[in-house]
Formats: structure tokens, sequence, C-alpha cells
């Protein structure tokens, strides 16, 4: 690999330009058509949203619970910003 600033030496291999880009899903426009994925995800955010309402319905700000003693535990905390709320 040629250093970052520098020239191309005489008897080296001149770069060839890189090949187009080609589209992923066959220019679908990002559509899912797996119904079995959608399903997925939409169970993932259901039971995301279930969790959610379970320890808020439960819990007190600050409260913790032990899943697996010593290595994992569960924690109410509240963010009132807009990134992981």
């Amino acid at each position: 690999m040629w250093a970052l600033l520098e020239l191309p030496g005489i008897g080296r291999h001149p770069r060839r330009s890189s090949r187009d880009l080609q589209p992923l899903s066959g220019g679908r426009g990002g559509v899912v058509s797996n119904p079995a994925a959608v399903l997925f995800i939409a169970a993932i955010v259901a039971l995301d949203q279930l969790t959610k309402w379970l320890v808020s319905a439960s819990m007190t700000v600050g409260q913790s619970i032990d899943i697996v003693p010593d290595f994992f535990a569960l924690t109410y905390v509240r963010n009132p910003g807009a990134a992981f709320g």
C-alpha cells in the first residue's frame, strides 16, 4: 500500500477506478418484503414497550432488582433528554 502522500513511482501499476456501486436491494427502495422480519421487528418493539410500562408501573426511580445476582440488575432511571428515551 502506498503512503498517503507518496506520488506513484516508476514501474508501479497505476490505480484503476473502482466499479460503480451496485444497489443492494435491486432498486426496491428499501421496502421490506419479508413478512417474518416485519413480525419479528414488531414483536421486539412491543416487548420493549411492555417492559418499559412494567418497570414504570411497578418500580420507583432509582430502585434496582437483581436479575442475576452480582452480574445483572435492572435499575429504573429516567432520562429527560431526547436520546435513549
